[in-house]
């Protein structure tokens, strides 16, 4: 039975009234069969809506406050109901040897009703140290960058937590006093993680001494791991003799150490959790995204720049600079063979992302080499509406949503640069100005009707997506997209011969209209 004693220890303050301590346990025990035990208890206990100290006491009928090795077992058998499946004699054995400091071979029923509330941490003997007046020893031979080493280590791993709990393998009792072998091994293993990169042996010498349970001895046998909090908390305040220049330079050894385990250990998770993932089986045909996914023009014209041939639904246009390839040759090939090894892994994200990119490097102006006009111009723009249009279709598979952002706002520049196209057509090869030119030779009128087209179906899936959305809840930059949207929709109609073309060409500028008078009103 654990007894208070009548002696006690000095108070910091004199106002405080004084408390008497536990006497420290027996620091070698079995965990596992105190655990038994405990949680054994516990699920005796369950169905009682009291505290444990009351649920024991209304549960004892020896009405005994000391148990022996024998009325335990009785009293763990017959009044708790606890069977041997679950706890082994030798398990109530552990906790009386555990708490019986004194010998007397008898369990105090408060001791046991503590134990079943918190565990063997019941018996701890938990003195704090008293705090800033503790001066850790500076080693000798030690620098300012040794401790700041030192104390960045510390920093990193403790980060201001509970060092008891860390060494509680290691620290039986809870009195903060610790082997120098198991602190080490500690230091290394579960405790701090800590790697030679990260403290090497040198340093980590330093640190025992700094902590040495007695300071001042020819060899260290104990270290007292409640200094570590105090040198991590307090740093270069907590080393004896240091010139405020040292614990300056300190200070800056320390975040610098700090930085580089923080990041060392990241990469470190990173790389664990990257080697678990499931990795893709290179035997296996993965299956193509499909064939909307894939821009066949332009990548008919990157595999053969001079050579190129256009597909059926797509007639070479007469222009003296259409063998010259598209703008930017290189990074586009850069980006189609980056597009082809994300389809290949299947990484559907990753690949409409280089789709959107090729489809508006493609499109900018500023990016044409010799800013090239006409049908040459007109081949660039459809080709970056086809890599934007491929793009939405993926990020709306991907994102399940056909009202995604990224999906709607690839469909709005995959509309604009089919119109573009058709501008650039119209102007290089008709004499007309006028919505519908008709002086087009057969191929160049086949291809401005496919470029309608496909703007046209573009926009269709933009409007519908946009039917699913409350317009009241979307942002302003959102709704200015949709408005310019609607625009590209009358610019559409006007451009086609429709049977009731004026009035929808009217109907669509009027919502256009109507939602950027709201926007700027």
């Amino acid at each position: 039975m654990i007894k208070k004693t009548t002696a006690f220890f000095p108070s910091s303050n004199a106002n405080e009234p004084l408390a008497p301590p536990y006497r420290r346990p027996h620091t070698h025990f079995d965990a596992e069969a105190l655990k038994r035990f405990r949680d054994g208890v516990h699920k005796s206990l369950a169905h009682i809506r009291t505290d444990p100290r009351t649920a024991l006491e209304n549960s004892n009928t020896q009405k005994s406050e000391n148990l022996s090795p024998r009325s335990m077992l009785k009293f763990l058998r017959e009044d708790l109901d606890v069977p041997k499946t679950l706890v082994r004699d030798g398990d109530a054995l552990e906790l009386l040897k555990l708490a019986d400091v004194d010998d007397y071979g008898t369990l105090a029923l408060d001791d046991l009703a503590a134990f079943v509330e918190k565990g063997p941490k019941a018996f701890y003997n938990a003195q704090a140290l008293p705090g800033k007046s503790v001066q850790l020893p500076k080693p000798p031979g030690s620098d300012s960058q040794r401790f700041g080493r030192v104390v960045g280590a510390l920093e990193a791993r403790l980060e201001n937590g509970d060092t008891r709990k860390r060494f509680a393998a290691v620290d039986h009792d809870g009195d903060g006093k610790v082997k120098v072998e198991a602190f080490r091994e500690a230091v290394r293993g579960s405790a701090l993680h800590l790697t030679e990169d990260d403290l090497d042996e040198e340093d980590l010498d330093a640190l025992v001494q700094m902590i040495d349970k007695n300071p001042g001895g020819r060899k260290v046998y104990e270290v007292d791991v409640r200094k570590l909090a105090l040198l991590s908390k307090r740093g270069g305040d907590a080393i004896s003799d240091l010139y405020d220049a040292e614990k300056q330079f300190l200070r800056k050894t320390a975040n610098e150490r700090k930085k580089a385990i923080q990041r060392r250990t990241a990469e470190d998770r990173y790389t664990t959790w990257d080697a678990a993932q499931p990795k893709p089986d290179p035997r296996q045909k993965i299956p193509a995204l499909g064939q909307r996914l894939i821009p066949c023009n332009l990548f008919a014209w990157l595999d053969d720049p001079v050579g190129y041939n256009a597909p059926m639904d797509a007639p070479k246009l007469s222009s003296k600079d259409d063998s010259t390839g598209p703008s930017d040759l290189e990074a586009l090939i850069k980006l189609r063979n980056a597009l082809q090894l994300h389809e290949a892994l299947g990484q559907s994200l990753a690949a409409g992302s280089v789709l959107l990119k090729m489809g508006r490097r493609l499109k900018d102006r500023s990016l044409a080499r010799y800013f090239p006009r006409g049908a040459h111009r007109a081949k660039e723009l459809r080709c970056a509406g086809e890599a934007l249009d491929a793009a939405s279709s993926l990020f709306r598979t991907y994102f399940d949503d056909a009202t995604h952002h990224l999906s709607l706002t690839a469909l709005y520049e995959a509309a604009d640069a089919f119109l573009e196209a058709e501008d650039e057509l119209v102007n290089s090869l008709s004499q007309v100005r006028g919505p519908v030119p008709d002086d087009l030779e057969d191929d160049a009128a086949s291809e401005r009707s496919l470029l309608l087209r496909f703007a046209e179906r573009s926009l269709a899936e933009f409007k519908e997506a946009h039917s699913l959305l409350d317009v009241t809840g979307l942002t302003p930059k959102e709704i200015a997209r949709y408005a310019n949207g609607l625009t590209l929709v009358a610019v559409v109609q006007s451009r086609q011969p429709l049977h009731e073309g004026p009035a929808k060409v009217k109907r669509s500028f009027g919502d256009a209209e109507r939602l950027h008078a709201a926007l700027h009103g």
